[in-house]
C-alpha cells in the first residue's frame, strides 16, 4: 500500500469557517478551509472582518442551493495553525434564508461536492455534502436520485464562488484543504490549495443529519 504525499507546510493563517444553518430545527454544518502566507497570527478583529468577507464572496450562491425552508444562521472562523486568536462569531439577520424551491428533500440526502487540492492522494481532497436539497433540485418523474440541470447550474456557481481567493485587511485568503492533525496534535500543520469543486450528480446521504442524530 502506497503512502500519501504531505502538502507543503503552512505559512500563515489557515481559517475554518464553519457555516451552519437550521432547517425544521434540525442544525447541519459545513466547513470551508482559507489559508494566508503572512506567516503572523492573525487578530480577533481581523477574523471577525474576515467572517464579512467570505460571505461577501459566496453567501448569495449558498442561499441559491438552500430551500426557503432553511436558515443561514451564522458563520463560525476559527484559526487552525497558530492556535492562539479566539473564534469569531457572526450572527446572520433572522431570514437569511435560502432562495431555491418550495420545500427541500429530507436532510439525510446531500449534495456531495468533491474538492481537488494541487497535489495527488487522499491529502489533495476532500468533499462537502450540502444539506437541505431543494425539492426542485431533482425530476422525479425522470430520475429522483439525480440532480437536474437546475441544480447543477447552482451547485457549479456555489463551486465557482468557493474557488476563489477572499481578499481581506489587504491580505489575500486561499481555499485550501487542511491535513487533520494526528491527536494528540491539534493544530494544522499542512495545506493543498484547491484547484477545484466538482459537483457529483448523484444524490448522497448524512444520516447523522436524520433528525435527533445530530449535525
Amino acid at each position: 500500500m502506497g503512502t500519501s504525499p504531505l502538502p507543503s507546510p503552512a505559512t500563515g493563517n489557515v481559517i475554518r469557517l464553519t457555516v451552519e444553518t437550521l432547517t425544521n430545527g434540525q442544525r447541519c454544518q459545513n466547513t470551508f478551509d482559507y489559508g494566508d502566507s503572512t506567516g503572523a497570527p492573525i487578530s480577533a478583529s481581523a477574523l471577525l472582518a474576515f467572517i464579512g468577507d467570505a460571505e461577501t464572496r459566496w453567501k448569495t450562491q449558498y442561499l441559491a442551493v438552500l430551500s426557503p425552508l432553511s436558515t443561514l444562521t451564522s458563520i463560525t472562523a476559527s484559526e487552525m495553525h497558530y492556535g492562539v486568536t479566539p473564534s469569531q462569531v457572526s450572527i446572520l439577520a433572522p431570514g437569511t434564508v435560502g432562495t431555491a424551491g418550495a420545500t427541500n428533500l429530507p436532510l439525510e440526502t446531500g449534495a456531495t461536492m468533491s474538492r481537488y487540492g494541487s497535489i495527488k492522494g487522499k491529502h489533495g481532497r476532500g468533499r462537502v455534502t450540502l444539506p437541505a436539497v431543494p425539492n426542485t433540485f431533482t425530476t422525479p418523474a425522470t430520475d429522483a436520485n439525480i440532480l437536474n440541470a437546475t441544480a447543477i447550474t447552482a451547485y457549479n456557481a456555489l463551486g465557482a464562488a468557493l474557488t476563489g481567493t477572499i481578499v481581506s485587511g489587504g491580505v489575500t485568503f486561499v481555499p485550501v484543504i487542511s491535513v487533520r492533525p494526528v491527536p494528540p496534535g491539534v493544530l494544522v500543520l499542512y495545506t493543498a490549495g484547491i484547484a477545484t469543486y466538482i459537483l457529483r450528480n448523484t444524490l448522497g446521504s448524512a444520516r447523522r443529519r436524520k433528525p435527533g442524530r445530530g449535525i
